[in-house]
């Protein structure tokens, strides 16, 4: 039986805000991993994003460390520097890693390979897990990067699993499906190519993300406005997981509109006990809020009653809710 879980929003007490996603999200859990590593004499945690990661080329630097899980950094952005990545401070950015536990011996080699003080500079910052939040180290590249911001994992595996997390039309399984296994979808007569892998979710479930649903820019699709998500804090988004592999992820959003102005930025909104990340898509830009049309809500209506297990006050209630952003 599927329990409803809610992805949260935190205010870690040094201010730097953090996010997790997990079944069982308790900061003791950290802190007993935390002192279990620190008895071992490993009480450094480094948070990895690059080429320190498990099968990455530095790899064997972290031989002697101790797994700490897959995390998340927010409030930061990774930038490929083409043989490693970089990351800077950026609001609404987050970045997906791991944690290690080290000793001061393993610590100080990484000072030395990551060149801290001059390429990069090693800070404590505040990351999440699935299993909940601690403090860590990490380093952070002392140059001004260009190009384009990395919101997934640094070379990720297009096969690996992740949970996208849908708060609009493909709330509805039967629209979802046209954006996977391709095919034309019933509420707005288009056709979609679907993925390159044609396979469907493995599993799907509703839950809540702290944030807001509003409608807004001008679907030709629709011909009408269509919902974006914003990761505001104090607010309560319903979402609809659905458990595909990393590459369907990539197609779905060239077929939403890989652009900022339409679905092109990737979200991360948490990591699962797992190790796997819920992502969704949203615009990079807000928009002016514009009104949707009757079947795109309809559409939602349908899967909020049928598979969300809304009645229909409840339902009205929310999408009204979205109405005024």
């Amino acid at each position: 039986q599927k329990v409803m879980q809610t992805i949260a929003w935190e205010e870690h007490p040094d201010g730097e805000v953090i996010t997790g996603f997990g079944f069982n999200r308790s900061m003791k859990n950290m802190e007993l991993l935390q002192a279990r590593c620190a008895c071992q004499g490993k009480a450094n945690a480094v948070f990895t994003y690059g080429t320190l990661m498990r099968d990455m080329p530095a790899a064997p630097l972290m031989d002697d460390a101790l797994w700490g899980g897959h995390a998340i950094l927010k409030g930061y952005a990774m930038y490929d520097l083409d043989l490693y990545p970089g990351i800077r401070q950026a609001d609404g950015e987050a970045v997906q890693g791991e944690i290690w536990f080290v000793d001061d011996a393993t610590l100080d080699a990484l000072d030395d390979y990551e060149g801290e003080g001059s390429l990069y500079t090693r800070r404590r910052v505040s990351i999440s897990t699935g299993f909940g939040s601690l403090a860590a180290n990490v380093y952070v590249y002392n140059g001004m990067p260009e190009g384009e911001i990395i919101r997934d994992r640094w070379h990720a595996n297009p096969d690996s699993y992740v949970w996208y997390a849908a708060y609009g039309s493909n709330m509805n399984a039967e629209r979802f499906k046209c954006y996977l296994a391709g095919g034309c979808c019933q509420e707005n007569g288009n056709y979609y190519p679907g993925c390159s892998d044609p396979s469907l979710w493995t599993d799907t479930y509703f839950t809540e993300a702290e944030g807001v649903v509003y409608f807004g820019n001008h679907s030709p699709s629709w011909d009408a406005g269509v919902a974006f998500y914003l990761p505001t804090k104090g607010q309560s988004a319903v979402v609809r997981l659905y458990r595909i592999k990393r590459s369907q992820l990539h197609d779905v959003m060239q077929q939403e509109g890989a652009s900022d102005a339409w679905y092109g930025k990737m979200l991360c909104l948490g990591i699962a006990e797992n190790g796997e990340s819920i992502i969704t898509l949203t615009s990079a830009i807000e928009h002016e809020r514009n009104a949707p049309a009757p079947e795109y809500i309809a559409c939602i209506r349908q899967a909020l009653i049928t598979d969300g297990g809304m009645s229909e006050e409840q339902a009205d209630g929310y999408l009204e809710k979205c109405m005024k952003g």
